[in-house]
């Protein structure tokens, strides 16, 4: 536990401001550091009674005095200096105090540099590795203290400007509603992937939109302080570890294909998803004909007035605000539609899975 180069390090600090001669022993009893070198690697007796015992300090034979070093209530090791006891009490003492403030601080600093190893090694299984090691992946959720069959939501956060993405870490790290099981990790210098848990709330499926508001809004408002621009996209509920990666890249999904709002949830538009499934080819199979009978006005015309109708719910109005035109033409140019294909979406829910299909394959192809 403690480190030779911790040691060493400590007594060089030492060496410009006293004259005493210190040396530090590990839990072994080994002297690991010291003024006099010679004297490094030898095995010191009393230290070691000191260690295992828990006897007392005592004098370091003549001229000396050992005190026990401790770190979270255990001794690790003895620090030794040599003189007349009742002069160096003091200053042993003070040494001592030094020598265990610098293992608590080094011993955090691992600490947390192990738990971020872990954390970038547990990610890493958990989203990216090809041959995943699942023995792997569960000994770091562990390590980490994760738990792994609680429901959690996938939150992808989008950082379109530069930014320090630390800045975002601190908020959620003192977030309220941000607990030790949720899991937060940055993927690259612009995006953020946060495992929300949602396990505690009962009405889950029907307020997760709430809920997730709430906890992002904080962030959301650092970034718009900042000029920042963002986006932020919600995947699936999963409560197995070897399903976050699918959740993970649902939320891919939304970056990739969905456009005009700053935020996205996955079951909004999970039909389109659904349909971005299926494979091209197959598409191909059932509408290649089309092609060939249709104009290329047809076909332009159709992708513009149905692919808004689709984003807009079929609302003629809405369709027309974001195309620009008025009302009147969007029913028109609906109107050929209807007569070209005999097809009357508004009023039949098959015509209107006909003429999303045809629209998949005609704006994919």
């Amino acid at each position: 536990m403690l480190e030779v180069a911790l040691a060493q390090k400590f007594i060089e600090k030492l060496a410009g401001l006293i004259d005493y001669n210190v040396n530090i022993m590990n839990e072994k009893g080994i002297i690991i550091a010291g003024k006099d070198s010679s004297r490094i690697g030898s095995f010191h007796e009393a230290a070691y009674k000191i260690i295992k015992n828990g006897r007392d300090p005592e004098p370091d034979g003549e001229e000396g005095i050992l005190l026990p070093l401790v770190y979270n209530g255990k001794r690790v090791g003895v620090v030794g200096i040599n003189g007349d006891p009742k002069e160096i009490k003091s200053i042993a003492s003070v040494i001592k105090m030094g020598l265990e403030a610098t293992i608590s601080y080094e011993m955090q600093k691992e600490k947390v540099f192990k738990h971020r190893t872990n954390k970038e090694a547990f990610i890493n299984q958990l989203l990216f590795e090809e041959k995943l090691d699942l023995d792997r992946l569960f000994f770091l959720a562990n390590q980490l203290q994760y738990k792994t069959t609680l429901v959690r939501i996938p939150i992808l956060i989008h950082v379109m400007d530069n930014y320090d993405l630390e800045e975002i870490f601190k908020l959620i790290r003192r977030h309220p509603l941000h607990t030790r099981q949720d899991i937060s990790y940055r993927t690259d210098d612009y995006h953020v992937i946060i495992f929300k848990n949602v396990t505690d709330n009962r009405n889950i499926l029907a307020d997760y939109k709430y809920i997730i508001g709430e906890y992002l809004n904080p962030i959301f408002m650092l970034l718009k302080e900042n000029n920042i621009n963002y986006r932020s996209y919600v995947g699936s509920f999963q409560n197995n570890l070897l399903n976050y990666r699918t959740a993970y890249m649902h939320c891919k999904w939304m970056e990739a294909n969905l456009v005009g709002d700053s935020g996205f949830f996955f079951y909004d538009h999970v039909g389109k998803y659904f349909k971005s499934m299926i494979p091209i080819s197959e598409l191909q199979s059932v509408f290649n004909v089309f092609d060939e009978i249709l104009d290329d006005s047809v076909i332009d015309n159709y992708k513009e007035i149905i692919g808004e109708l689709e984003e807009c719910n079929y609302s003629m109005v809405q369709a027309s605000k974001k195309l620009f035109i008025h009302k009147n033409t969007v029913a028109y140019r609906v109107d050929k539609i209807r007569e070209i294909f005999n097809v009357n979406p508004f009023a039949s829910k098959i015509d209107k899975e006909y003429l999303s299909y045809l629209y998949e394959y005609l704006n994919n192809k």
